[in-house]
């Protein structure tokens, strides 16, 4: 059984922490890494410090872009993943979305067979608006699909609202009432709530799961990202297929707490089972 360590992170575009978030990254020993908020200055430098450690195989979606000269202004950011072992990055094009460079996908060559791995940054409904439900229906579309191996969803998902004991899941649709209870916003809320819903819950009955909730419960107690007034939201998800076999999954805050980002990390913990499988981007 081969063991297999995933995080990913949003390290919000910063530059002056940036040789800090790679030694704290590289210290978790992670086999695959998934970034977000990465930038056309920041990108040169993540690459050359991966590239000298172990986790020396690297693909962006600034590389495999349709058109690079979009990158500017809201849609700055791109995505990095990197491994211990070969990837090869997919065109881009493979999810119908507004901002195709928020999705990036590959192949990652690892010991136990190839996995198709994607890694998104959904853009915020609060500035982008419909863009993100848009977005949230292009990856249920291309995702709730069979499959055949290893596949794999993470990344900043800026979803859901919030997270009840009875494991009540609320997206950003419904508003909660003065006596706790919640109602669909008015017009179009429980249209939004349903492409929210889409890949935080619907991809489960589609063999990607939320690895977090099935490691630690319906219950949940830990956040990925915070309000300043200190309310918790749990932004950061990974979403596996059965074959990759999760052991463990948690939230690692001491990059957030230190000031490398605003986001902690999700790290997951996986025993994959050997699935020799040749993956095709669509």
């Amino acid at each position: 059984m081969t063991e297999m360590r995933v995080v990913t992170w949003n390290v919000a575009g910063r530059s002056t922490k940036l040789r800090e978030q790679a030694e704290a990254l590289i210290a978790l020993n992670p086999d695959i890494i998934a970034l977000q908020e990465i930038t056309a200055s920041t990108e040169p430098r993540w690459r050359e410090l991966l590239e000298k450690s172990e986790i020396c195989h690297v693909c962006s979606s600034r590389e495999v872009a349709l058109d690079s000269t979009v990158l500017t202004g809201p849609r700055k950011y791109t995505q990095i993943t990197a491994a211990r072992w070969p990837i090869r990055g997919w065109p881009e094009g493979a999810f119908n979305v507004p901002w195709r460079e928020r999705v990036l996908s590959a192949e990652i060559q690892s010991p136990a067979g190839g996995i198709e791995f994607h890694t998104t940054h959904v853009p915020p409904g609060s500035s982008h608006g419909w863009k993100k439900i848009d977005h949230c229906r292009g990856i249920f579309e291309r995702l709730s699909v069979p499959h055949v191996g290893h596949r794999l969803l993470c990344g900043d998902f800026n979803s859901p609202q919030s997270e009840m004991p009875d494991g009540t899941v609320h997206f950003w649709g419904e508003r909660q009432r003065k006596n706790g209870t919640w109602a669909p916003r008015s017009g179009r809320g429980p249209e939004w709530c349903a492409g929210e819903r889409s890949v935080i819950l619907d991809l489960a009955a589609h063999d990607l799961p939320d690895v977090f909730r099935q490691m630690n419960g319906a219950v949940i107690s830990d956040f990925s990202w915070y309000t300043r007034n200190g309310r918790g939201r749990r932004f950061d998800h990974i979403f596996a297929s059965e074959s990759l076999s999760p052991t463990a999954c948690w939230y690692w805050h001491e990059g957030r707490t230190a000031g490398l980002s605003d986001h902690s990390a999700l790290v997951a913990d996986f025993e994959p089972s050997t699935a020799e499988v040749e993956l095709k981007p669509s």
